[in-house]
């Protein structure tokens, strides 16, 4: 037809060339398929076979069935729970809002879903847009848009530009390669094989971070994150399990890992707004601008800490066996920080062990050195000297040092005002100072500046200094 043709609850056996302007309605049946460059609008029709829709056509069905594909060039709209038997190939402007694909969605052109299913999704160019709809694997390639916004999606692969909005949830894997945006939906897992990804407040799995590849998380929940590119958790994200760093940099600013941050590679920084995490291990280097928390300590860190932020220990035990040189503050608020072997923290700018807390260089070498010690915690020296190499006459420590070791004052002012049970020598060194409110269980040998004001040396003392 050129002209005008209104099919009537009627049936057309063969083949339907429009050019002119077609309507149907009332059970109409297109049993041989439907070639159109012109004007269609079906309402509560059949279409046997497939349905051709030449760049100069304009193709409408509502509430109808296409038994077989859709091929649109033109503009085509299948809607109102319509149902597509095969698949729909569109290279135009297709709009398929409540309705359902049986087979594969392929797009070079425009196209539109806001409800309805679909089985699967190649976007191989141009725009595709869903809302609320339910799909199978979605795939978009380099060149490519796609943005899904609530609905479900079997899985999607991404080598154009994707944007998962929110409410949107991926319940298979997500992998990438080019551009991936995730706002306020839920991941089953994330594969970020290349380019950039970017998460916020978004629920996912297991996330992994491939060499070369860009990752960033703020708000939302992740199961785990593995990384060997670039890797940045920020403000208010949360890791359930561990972060492992093998390659690349990670950077933790503002977030909470539960589990373990394993640097057995590349490098990790903590940013200026700190971090908090279970443990640490590894053997890679990390730089401190802010403080890093770890609240349930379980792990040996062999590797070395830069930078001016500080390391707090509330929980566990954590195990420093590297030469850290960070120049933060060392909070032990609860659980145990122990030096091991050759472990230092020498450029601390103070210990500070809390009641519930325990400085422990027992395992050292040699003993250790640190600026400066305060705090009501305990230290345990085992046969080990520590050495206080710059001690601030306004910090006090009034925990128990306890051992067959010594103390030794090299630097500034120490105080101890608690009752200490360490046996070994304390020595306070030439230009150095002690104030003894409290005791010592051994010796003590001072070239010093030394006032045991209403304190106790249980041993001989030796004095070069001034002892008042």
């Amino acid at each position: 037809t050129a002209g005008t043709t209104d099919v009537n609850g009627g049936t057309v056996a063969g083949t339907t060339t429009n050019t002119g302007t077609l309507t149907a309605e009332n059970g109409a049946i297109f049993a041989a398929g439907i070639t159109n460059s012109g004007s269609i609008k079906m309402a509560s029709s059949t279409v046997g076979k497939d349905v051709t829709n030449l760049s100069e056509g304009s193709f409408s069905a509502q509430t109808s069935l296409i038994g077989g594909n859709i091929t649109n060039s033109g503009t085509a709209n299948v809607s109102s729970a319509s149902w597509v038997i095969g698949n729909v190939t569109n290279n135009g402007n297709a709009d398929v809002s409540g309705s359902v694909v049986n087979g594969t969605t392929t797009n070079t052109g425009t196209f539109t879903a806001e409800g309805g299913t679909l089985a699967a999704v190649a976007n191989n160019g141009g725009t595709a847009t869903l809302s609320d709809t339910t799909a199978g694997a979605v795939t978009n390639a380099s060149g490519a848009t796609f943005s899904a916004t609530g609905g479900t999606l079997a899985s999607a692969a991404n080598s154009g530009t994707m944007t998962l909005g929110t409410g949107n949830t991926v319940s298979g894997m997500t992998t990438n390669t080019g551009t991936l945006t995730a706002e306020g939906g839920t991941l089953a897992a994330v594969a970020n094989n290349g380019g950039t990804a970017t998460l916020s407040d978004t629920t996912a799995g297991a996330v992994t971070n491939a060499s070369g590849a860009t990752f960033s998380a703020t708000g939302g929940t992740l199961a785990s994150a593995a990384n060997s590119g670039t890797m940045t958790l920020g403000a208010g994200n949360t890791v359930s399990g561990d972060v492992t760093q093998t390659a690349g940099s990670l950077t933790l600013d503002g977030n909470t890992v539960d589990g373990t941050v394993a640097a057995n590679g590349g490098t990790f920084d903590v940013a200026s707004a700190g971090s908090t995490a279970g443990s640490l291990s590894g053997t890679a280097s990390g730089t401190l601008d802010g403080t890093l928390d770890l609240t349930k300590a379980s792990s040996t860190y062999s590797g070395g800490m830069s930078g001016s932020g500080g390391l707090t220990v509330s929980g566990g035990t954590e195990t420093l066996t590297g030469a850290n040189t960070y120049t933060g503050a060392t909070t032990i608020s609860g659980g145990t920080l122990a030096l091991n072997g050759t472990g230092s923290i020498a450029d601390s700018s103070t210990v500070d062990v809390a009641q519930n807390g325990m400085f422990d260089i027992s395992q050292t070498n040699s003993g250790a050195s640190v600026k400066d010690m305060g705090g009501a915690g305990g230290i345990d020296l085992g046969s080990q000297t520590l050495t206080l190499t710059a001690a601030d006459p306004d910090t006090v420590y009034s925990g128990v040092a306890s051992g067959s070791g010594g103390l030794t004052v090299s630097g500034g002012t120490e105080t101890l005002s608690g009752a200490n049970t360490y046996t070994g020598v304390t020595t306070v060194a030439s230009g150095a100072g002690l104030s003894l409110p409290g005791s010592v269980a051994g010796a003590l040998t001072t070239a010093g500046t030394t006032d045991v004001n209403g304190g106790t040396v249980a041993g001989t003392t030796t004095n070069t200094g001034t002892l008042t």
